[in-house]
């Protein structure tokens, strides 16, 4: 991929001295969010240094928190302070490391809500920062790490790729290269029916799929009436998926599972004939 910048995106425990300092090829890029308060060559600790940069113009914004258990969905008042500093290699008994410079983007939030968790991230890139823009965009780069994970959960829960027991590296590659594409159409299905909820189904899935779709379960719609939201819930009730007005969204195993139930549904109509099945 040479015109594509690859940039490799981590928490916390990823902070590890020897991947800042490990030699990248070019275009390939790191951006880790710090957990220890290493020692720069100045003799300042991490954190102590990036206090001492100046408040930017436009270095204030509001950043959206997403919920996780025990804790709502909220908006944070953050401010951005961003610099480079050069860390000082750690003793190894074994070997001798080189000190490494990188940029950094430290993002807190001073007044957080009684009882809120304050949020802070201290972010290490090897990526260039030249204004504020580009350091805001840093952050936001690190803000898709949420989809990186649900992109690894549907791959383990939905598609179940570790279970696999292929016995050679071809075979491995050419199943988790197919389970990729199933895993980008999970998701893709997941975010577009989320934020266009009312958009033709037709957006994201092919008319065949639709089609039977709209026949296989009830009330029984053509490709053209179904939207994204039935489309989603369609599917991942054929995975088991209740849909009762407690339940959340549906999730990618649901989904997964439901999806090879209408592929299923697809292969036998090719071979039968067209006859309308209704789900029970």
């Amino acid at each position: 991929m040479p015109n594509t910048e690859l940039v490799y995106i981590a928490d916390r425990e990823s902070d590890i001295y020897e991947l800042l300092a490990q030699e990248r090829a070019a275009g390939v890029d790191l951006l880790i969010r710090a957990v220890r308060n290493r020692k720069t060559t100045t003799g300042e600790r991490l954190w102590e240094k990036a206090a001492l940069w100046p408040l930017h113009d436009g270095g204030c914004r509001s950043l959206e928190v997403g919920a996780r258990p025990k804790r709502p969905a909220r908006v944070a008042e953050v401010q951005l302070r961003w610099g480079t500093v050069e860390l000082a290699a750690p003793r190894r008994p074994d070997r001798n490391l080189p000190d490494v410079c990188l940029r950094v983007v430290w993002v807190s939030e001073p007044d957080a809500p009684a009882g809120a968790e304050p949020l802070e991230w201290m972010l290490l890139t090897s990526l260039p920062i030249e204004d504020i823009n580009a350091a805001w965009q840093i952050v936001g780069y690190y803000r898709q790490r949420w989809q990186i994970e649900r992109f690894s959960h549907v791959l383990k829960q939905g598609c179940r790729v570790e279970a696999l027991q292929l016995q050679t590296r071809q075979r491995l590659e050419a199943a988790v290269a197919t389970y990729l594409i199933v895993a980008y159409r999970i998701m893709h299905l997941q975010g577009i029916a989320k934020s266009q909820p009312d958009a033709s189904a037709l957006l994201v899935l092919s008319r065949q799929e639709c089609d039977t779709l709209g026949q296989i379960t009830t009330p029984p719609l053509t490709a053209e009436s179904m939207i994204l939201r039935q489309a989603a819930h369609r599917i991942a009730r054929l995975g088991g998926y209740t849909a009762r007005a407690s339940d959340g969204p549906p999730g990618p195993k649901t989904l997964w599972l439901g999806w090879q139930r209408l592929a299923d549904f697809i292969a036998a109509r090719n071979i039968f004939g067209g006859s309308t099945c209704v789900e029970s």
